[in-house]
């Protein structure tokens, strides 16, 4: 949010403008908080694992 904010903000509301104020009477802000980071990580990872197992199961040997 606060290196490529305005840029993501228009990925996001795309093909909308982004309300305006998002960041902070949004909470747009509240995305980069330490613990918003860790457990975005962690789904990140899970993720992974789990696209692992899907591959192993469909025959796709990508992971």
């Amino acid at each position: 949010m606060v290196l490529r904010g305005q840029y993501m903000l228009g990925r996001v509301f795309a093909p909308d403008a982004a309300p305006e104020h998002f960041s902070t009477r949004g909470g747009g802000l509240l995305g980069i908080r330490p613990g918003s980071f860790i457990h975005a990580f962690r789904e990140l990872a899970q993720a992974k694992a789990g696209i692992g197992r899907t591959c192993l199961r469909l025959g796709l040997g990508i992971f």
